[in-house]
């Protein structure tokens, strides 16, 4: 499609075609605010410790400090799976978030 195609459309309709018709698929993804998760047959809660979350779900994918004292726990369970993230602040689960690529 030619630029001044996509100037004619408008920003709205031009925004909106790169993110469907653009974007590869890697870069597409689902995410969802969790209560709890699953780290195979245990369920880590929010409020859980981080050495609970670590004896359920094993070593991490990635471990990353994101500030505030605050620190993010990454992990798949399977290889084609969502990634589910944990963020720890003062030794608690206080978030849990799953992102699914589409």
């Amino acid at each position: 499609m030619s630029k001044k195609r996509i100037a004619r459309l408008g920003k709205g309709l031009a925004i909106l075609w790169l993110a469907l018709g653009v974007l590869p698929n890697s870069l597409q993804a689902v995410e969802n605010r969790l209560h709890s998760a699953r780290c195979g047959t245990d369920l880590v809660k929010l409020g859980d410790s981080r050495a609970t979350l670590l004896a359920h779900c094993g070593r991490p994918l990635e471990s990353l400090s994101v500030g505030r004292g605050a620190r993010e726990y990454h992990f798949r369970q399977e290889r084609s799976g969502p990634t589910t993230i944990f963020r720890i602040r003062d030794g608690r689960v206080i978030e849990i978030r799953q992102i699914r690529r589409l």
